[in-house]
């Protein structure tokens, strides 16, 4: 799904795989509204989406004070021995 293509881009750019989850989790109930608005329940669907992705978005605290310090690791790079 589109979620999905967030996460692949992002990691392709980015080669943060922290970053695609949380960019792919953070933009499903927006996908989740655009795809489903025309059914009866969407709003609750969109809700216990936002639901989630403030959860998995808390979960990933410490990689986002990582990524905005320029210290998480990028896919394909080498683990530093020194830590």
């Amino acid at each position: 799904g589109p979620s999905a293509l967030v996460f692949l881009l992002t990691v392709a750019i980015t080669r943060y795989v922290s970053l695609g989850s949380i960019l792919a989790t953070v933009t499903t109930p927006l996908w989740a509204w655009l795809l489903y608005r025309q059914q009866a329940d969407f709003v609750q669907i969109v809700v216990a989406l936002a639901c989630g992705a403030i959860l998995v978005v808390g979960k990933h605290a410490p990689n986002i004070q990582r990524l905005l310090a320029g210290r998480e690791s990028k896919l394909g790079a080498r683990a530093d021995a020194s830590t």
